[in-house]
């Protein structure tokens, strides 16, 4: 019988990091298809998103959509963002962290601007009636590259 319960318990581990994954990678595919309603989804009611290149620190679900919104919507603004090696762990059965390394390309053809930059993302997550959601993200840069189009 315990080795039921051991059994039962991994495979709810494995589903638990699988499902952080597709959370972390719906975060990703909201931002860059403008789909602002889902990507409040992605966030506990009090989530809190952190950029330490901006600086700024943005607290609730719906205000780190506005912010986000306010920053990327338009036809003008192309974003890809490519996540890449997480790390997931789980705490317990309603809490887990992560740091997963992203690569950002951002271009603003009203402006000219093209960019490309790298980050780690710190992440704390909160499981809720079932759903994972993100509680806490922290943007740490690692490198910035910012130029006009065309040069």
């Amino acid at each position: 019988m315990e080795n039921l319960r051991n059994l039962e318990n991994r495979i709810q581990t494995l589903e638990d990091i699988e499902n952080i994954k597709k959370l972390k990678a719906r975060y990703f595919n909201t931002i860059d298809r403008k789909l602002w309603l889902e990507l409040a989804d992605c966030f506990s009611e009090d989530g809190v998103w952190e950029s330490q290149r901006l600086p700024v620190k943005v607290e609730g679900a719906e205000a780190i959509v506005k912010f986000i919104k306010g920053r990327e919507d338009g036809d003008h603004i192309i974003n890809t963002h490519q996540g890449h090696n997480i790390e997931i762990e789980i705490i317990n059965k309603t809490t887990a962290r992560s740091i997963c390394q992203s690569y950002h390309y951002r271009e603003d053809i009203k402006e000219n601007i093209r960019r490309q930059n790298a980050v780690f993302y710190e992440d704390n997550y909160i499981k809720e009636k079932g759903c994972w959601k993100i509680k806490y993200t922290r943007i740490l840069p690692i490198y910035l590259n910012e130029s006009k189009t065309g040069d």
